[in-house]
């Protein structure tokens, strides 16, 4: 935030590989789904570095407004990103707004998108008028609930599943047994734990399986 730039660290070692100049009060970072581009809003710098993550260096700037909280939705189309009391909807595919929706007058802090693109939720860090989470259809770019929260959110967790149902009902204790489950919202599942055991080998079929 103080230094102005963006620290790139190697996963496999914990090292910081680059330092990336970017704007004023760089509030947060998301990556794209694509993985090619790392967005930073610059609170306040009123603007959005967007890094090349092949080379990194900052390929373009987006005046407008710098913000806090930014995510994507799951095919990358679009970024949110919450900006002064509002959610500054972006098209990746240009970098030029959609539009802006008012969440209130609150400081806009976290933002994250659900697993199938649905809904937006931002978390509204503004004691007393905030304290809440605005859940944002993205179908029509309007607030449809406003959820309150006790004092000062400012991040939202990830989404939680619960399986619909699980075949066989048991196995073996030594494992090795192929078990399915079925549900929705498994699309972007990583992995599974069963009796608080990583189970390996595991696939999504399809987000109803």
């Amino acid at each position: 935030y103080g230094s102005n730039n963006v620290s790139v660290i190697d996963t496999s070692n914990n090292t910081v590989t680059a330092t990336v100049s970017v704007g004023t009060s760089p509030y947060s970072v998301a990556v794209n789904p694509a993985g090619t581009s790392a967005w930073v809003p610059n609170y306040n710098g009123g603007t959005i570095s967007i890094i090349n993550t092949s080379t990194n260096t900052v390929s373009a700037t987006i005046s407008g407004g710098g913000g806090f909280a930014i995510a994507f939705n799951p095919a990358g189309t679009r970024a949110y990103v919450g900006n002064g009391g509002s959610l500054r909807v972006i098209d990746t595919s240009n970098n030029t707004d959609v539009t802006q929706i008012s969440t209130g007058l609150h400081y806009p802090v976290g933002v994250v998108v659900d697993p199938q693109g649905n809904f937006v939720y931002v978390a509204n860090d503004d004691n007393p008028s905030g304290n809440s989470v605005s859940a944002v259809d993205t179908s029509n770019n309007t607030v449809v609930a406003t959820i309150h929260t006790g004092i000062n959110p400012v991040a939202l967790g990830n989404f939680a599943y619960p399986a619909a149902s699980i075949t066989p009902a048991s196995g073996s204790a030594a494992g090795g047994t192929t078990v399915g489950i079925s549900g929705t919202g498994f699309t972007y599942a990583t992995g599974v734990t069963i009796g608080g055991a990583a189970a390996t080998n595991v696939t999504v079929v399809n987000d109803n399986f």
